[in-house]
């Protein structure tokens, strides 16, 4: 054999290698796109469902709240699983489908952030303000902080579609990106930013003036968890070298954080999971067995309009 045939046939088994290796990492980082979204969306179903129907749940402002947040982490989670799709058969979109997907997912995920910043507020209000609660948070003032929260998305979501904006998934990148060729990319891509990084500075705040008097896990875990994705977003560079690993990363952070809410109340309140195994038990017709002990603690939340009484992590007040 000649030399040049041997230089083609070391070419041609680079490149089987090379595609053989590539597709391997679709189909490795689709999977786990896919299936890390198919469980934020089972587990937003689950809790979310359990807390709609359930009046001594949503009859609370920030469980009312963690509801709207659960909208947006469903929207994103649905987003995310199109995007694994569409890594695993290696399809690349059209622009009309990629801005189609874009007005949901970065407005959805902008519209979690200011969620993220009035639940923060409403539970600096409650345990700092007290007398102030009713007023702030009315009937009349969660509906206008709902729709702040929807203008917000609409906004953004406006932007997206409006021609002068545009992100893209890229298949080959395993990651979002901006098309700085647009005229607005660039600024709305520095306004994004800015609202991230000030809106978790405030929420911080809001949540170190109640450490004062007591902590919340599952909020104070949620802006911790929101405050280290952006970070990583916007500075992911400093962290990681550019390559596959970055962007699966990023990718997985970014899908992970549609099912933490939810993930985060499943495990601390135990209100919570006691109204899904219920659920459950009923759907399979298994007879629901509670204490005397149980009994009694239900009728004291159910007869309470103390929200101490309810908690988002499910623990009594501390003295």
């Amino acid at each position: 054999m000649g030399a040049d045939a041997k230089s083609i046939l070391l070419f041609i088994v680079a490149n089987v290698v090379e595609r053989l290796v590539s597709m391997a990492v679709y189909v490795y980082l689709g999977s786990a796109m896919a299936l890390l979204s198919l469980f934020s969306l089972g587990l937003n179903g689950v809790v979310l469902t359990t807390i709609a129907s359930n009046p001594e749940f949503n009859s609370h402002t920030s469980y009312r709240i963690m509801l709207l947040m659960g909208v947006f982490d469903v929207a994103q989670a649905v987003v995310h699983l199109t995007t694994a799709i569409f890594t695993l058969c290696q399809y690349q979109a059209s622009r009309y489908v990629q801005t189609f997907l874009s007005a949901i997912a970065s407005p959805s995920y902008l519209a979690y952030v200011l969620a993220t910043i009035i639940l923060s507020f409403n539970r600096f209000v409650l345990f700092c303000m007290p007398s102030r609660e009713k007023q702030i948070f009315s009937a009349t003032g969660n509906k206008l902080w709902f729709l702040l929260v929807i203008a917000c998305y609409l906004t953004f979501a406006g932007i997206q579609v409006s021609g002068k904006v545009h992100m893209f998934y890229s298949i080959k990148d395993y990651k979002w990106l901006y098309d700085y060729t647009y005229p607005w990319t660039k600024t709305r891509a520095f306004i994004v930013m800015i609202l991230q990084l000030s809106g978790i500075f405030i929420a911080w705040c809001f949540y170190i003036a109640i450490a004062i008097s007591l902590c919340r896990f599952v909020a104070v875990a949620i802006v911790v968890y929101c405050t280290i994705l952006n970070f990583f977003w916007h500075k992911i560079n400093l962290i990681l070298p550019p390559g596959v690993a970055q962007t699966a990363f990023m990718n997985m952070m970014w899908i992970g954080n549609s099912a933490l809410s939810c993930l985060l109340c499943l495990i601390i309140n135990g209100q919570i999971r006691r109204k899904i195994k219920n659920i459950i038990r009923k759907a399979f017709n298994v007879p629901v067995q509670t204490s005397i002990v149980q009994a009694s603690n239900m009728s004291n939340v159910n007869n309470t309009n103390s929200f101490t009484k309810l908690k988002l992590d499910g623990r009594p007040k501390s003295d």
